[in-house]
């Protein structure tokens, strides 16, 4: 039997949580690794390991979820953001499509292209993507990486438009 201990205060802060919470129970995800509570910062070891260890961390998890602090509030950022989910599930042609072949969706893209660069600036300000180590996430979780977007309440238009897309439909 291991040594007990007194449980650490949790840094982190209770949004993190329950969105975190939230979204493994939609997908009956029974454990969540929060890098700031699973590693203990004030334990120069336990972090260095931890650190060490991130790509072992994000390989085998069925998802790895940033969770944004950046808010979908206009109806027209969560079209773009949908026109985006189209057009990458519909392509069948990868990233570049035989010269004359029309991507599906195509239309809508180029129709809300300043809605996209819009949307493309609010989420490159985003702080969880000025992270040192968020192209490593990336990496290795490759289109299991998810972002999660802060949505507003009780809003009609948002039912179900905003609240997460993977990272792959951004490039």
């Amino acid at each position: 039997m291991g040594q007990q201990s007194t449980p650490r205060p949790v840094i982190a802060p209770n949004e993190v949580l329950d969105r975190a919470i939230h979204f493994a129970a939609y997908h009956n995800i029974r454990f969540i690794w929060i890098d700031q509570v699973c590693i203990d910062q004030d334990n120069r070891t336990d972090k260095e390991l931890g650190i060490q260890s991130m790509d072992l961390v994000f390989q085998r998890a069925m998802f790895t979820a940033g969770i944004l602090t950046t808010s979908i509030d206009e109806p027209r950022h969560a079209e773009a953001l949908n026109a985006l989910r189209r057009a990458r599930y519909k392509n069948d042609y990868g990233y570049f499509p035989p010269l004359g072949v029309k991507l599906n969706g195509e239309e809508d893209l180029m129709s809300r292209a300043w809605d996209i660069v819009d949307l493309y600036e609010m989420l490159a300000s985003d702080r969880w993507l000025t992270r040192a180590w968020i192209l490593q996430e990336a990496a290795y979780a490759g289109v299991r990486l998810v972002l999660l977007l802060k949505c507003p309440k009780g809003r009609g238009w948002m039912a179900g438009r905003c609240k997460k897309f993977r990272w792959h439909h951004l490039h």
